[in-house]
């Protein structure tokens, strides 16, 4: 009796007393309850606590931004794409601290990942193309991000206009031209593009040779950059800094780079016309024949290249194939001034004056239209009277 006395005893001092086990197990069961509820704010998203931590980063990254704090706000931006990977406005704040430290690639990925039902998706796309196409020189990868432009809202100028610039310079002739005639029919041409289509059976800039030769750093093997470049080099003698012609083997003025592509790529389109041009300027038919023989079958689409043969045609006396040629260049291209003063010639030498006299006077017209449009400083700062 003894011995169970002293067991129950000691029994009692182990176990807890009823008032003791309450503050325990509230405790355990507050644990769990946390543990439940945060796991449930991580799980599904809980808006109040989703919010909370949203303000918390944004206020972060907009005060970063007012005090110009670029290294808080990389820091601020990159804490909230740990929390958040899929938020756009933690993006744009860390491409915007990537661009002021100086990393603008990873400012370009970092504008790339925004998704296109993003309010601000054409902002920060249109400031992705910017910053591959300026500052590091990857004009394809330019082109990726403004056809992605479009896909989201088709009626968007900007990237049509950085488009129909791009295959302007890089004398994209029939991309610049379907796109400008696509924008037109939309309505949403850029005001520039009307000048493009007039000058695009004769495309030219004067720094031309400038943008492509950066360009060439980054594609040296590229057919359309390399043509460009030659084609820019032959026409134009450069008067601004001698720097970017120092570090290459690119000379203003040379014909040698354009005679290398022409061997190099003997049915490469502007190369071809480039040199074309030349024949026709130097009356060498038999070296026409032979440039034209080597023209692709795109060609039949060109407006340019029925003028070359209605010239090679009329050389040869061929009157009536050679009429039937340039009209088919005009077909194409209405704009097309030299194959409508080839064909007033032709047709006065047949007695058509009064048809020879209407496409005389519109071919000086063009000729005059086109003159003012390359001594333009800019192809977008043409006058209205100009334009209509």
């Amino acid at each position: 009796m003894t011995e169970a006395n002293d067991t129950n005893q000691t029994l009692n001092e182990v176990a807890p007393s009823p008032s003791r086990r309450k503050p325990l197990r509230w405790l355990i069961v507050s644990s769990i309850c946390l543990v439940a509820i945060f796991a449930l704010c991580s799980q599904f998203g809980i808006p109040w606590w989703h919010e909370y931590r949203t303000s918390q980063f944004r206020d972060s990254c907009k005060k970063a931004v007012a005090e110009k704090n670029w290294d808080v706000l990389e820091i601020a931006s990159n804490g909230w794409l740990a929390w958040d990977p899929r938020s756009d406005d933690a993006l744009l704040n860390a491409a915007e601290a990537a661009r002021q430290l100086g990393q603008a690639r990873k400012a370009a990925d970092l504008l790339g990942r925004v998704s296109d039902s993003y309010h601000g998706a054409l902002q920060a796309l249109a400031f992705q193309g910017e910053i591959l196409f300026g500052d590091l020189n990857l004009p394809y990868e330019a082109e990726t991000t403004w056809k992605r432009m479009l896909a989201i809202n088709s009626m968007a100028t900007l990237p049509r206009q950085r488009l129909i610039y791009f295959y302007t310079m890089t004398l994209q002739r029939q991309k610049m031209v379907q796109l400008v005639r696509e924008s037109v029919s939309l309505g949403c041409e850029p005001p520039e593009a009307y000048a493009y289509l007039l000058l695009s059976n004769n495309l030219n800039f004067t720094d031309g040779v400038v943008v492509t030769t950066n360009w060439r750093n980054n594609y040296p093997d590229d057919e359309c950059f390399e043509v460009a470049q030659a084609i820019y080099a032959g026409r134009n003698k450069y008067d601004g800094d001698e720097e970017v012609f120092e570090k290459s083997d690119v000379a203003p003025g040379d014909q040698k780079m354009a005679e290398a592509c022409l061997k190099k790529y003997p049915s490469n389109m502007e190369i071809i016309s480039y040199f074309a041009e030349k024949r026709i300027y130097e009356g060498s038919a038999v070296e026409m024949i032979t440039l034209l023989k080597n023209a692709p079958p795109e060609a039949a689409k060109d407006s340019r290249f029925w003028r070359f043969r209605g010239w090679l045609l009329n050389s040869q006396s061929r009157l009536t194939e050679a009429v039937e040629a340039l009209r088919t260049s005009l077909k194409l291209s209405p704009t097309n001034w030299p194959a409508r003063y080839e064909l007033a010639n032709i047709l006065r030498a047949q007695g058509n004056t009064d048809e020879a006299a209407t496409h005389s006077s519109i071919a000086i017209q063009g000729k005059k239209i086109e003159k003012q449009l390359f001594e333009s400083p800019d192809a977008r700062a043409i006058s209205r009277e100009l334009v209509k």
